[in-house]
């Protein structure tokens, strides 16, 4: 009888950790909204005296999933407003603005999804679009140029984590994209972009 108790005691042990180790690697879905600011490196340069500001409103929806405890994978859409550089001198006035568009696709490295705050590192591949337009008028007549580039590039960045309640969490992001855009048209330069916005979990 104690044998059989014995036995039955290590079968429901050992089917509770079966369990718990399913659990740990089962996939959990998430989407999120985040929204923040980009800084576009580079693009004041070279702009003076017209007045500039290379900073812009970010915003990313992004769907994913958590594989196991400590790695995950989403695909998200990033949208960057316009950053601007405008001024007058002697009669003439010119304008330019430049935006950015790309979807990508990240990898999620970190610390143990089950704990309620969590720290992570993020790598994957942007596919971005570039566009540049901008305007010199004066004497009577008006220049307007329309430049556009897209390409692919890598992107890398840092986050962290805090569940509200088991369903939500807020999520705090920097991201760091690279060499976007082209020298010969709309110019190249990098992305920063500090963001911040709800995740839920199903």
């Amino acid at each position: 009888m104690l044998r059989a108790s014995a036995l039955v005691l290590g079968s429901l042990a050992f089917m509770t950790t079966v369990q718990a180790d399913e659990a740990k690697s089962k996939a959990m879905p998430y989407a999120g909204v985040s929204v923040g600011q980009s800084i576009v490196t580079d693009f004041c340069d070279d702009l003076e005296p017209l007045s500039c500001d290379d900073k812009s409103l970010a915003v990313r929806a992004y769907f994913g999933a958590s594989f196991s405890e400590y790695i995950g994978g989403e695909v998200g859409f990033t949208f960057v407003d316009d950053v601007e550089a405008s001024g007058s001198a002697f009669g003439a006035s010119a304008s330019l603005a430049s935006g950015y568009q790309a979807f990508d696709g990240t990898m999620l490295f970190g610390t143990s999804r089950d704990n309620d705050f969590r720290l992570f590192a993020k790598a994957g591949i942007v596919a971005w679009n570039y566009d540049s337009k901008g305007y010199i008028s004066g004497s009577g007549m008006m220049i307007v140029g329309d430049e556009e580039e897209s390409g692919v590039s890598f992107r890398t960045g840092l986050g962290a984590l805090y569940n509200v309640t088991d369903n939500v969490s807020v999520r705090l992001d920097w991201d760091f994209i690279p060499d976007i855009g082209d020298d010969e048209t709309t110019g190249e330069t990098d992305l920063h972009i500090l963001s911040v916005g709800p995740q839920f979990r199903f």
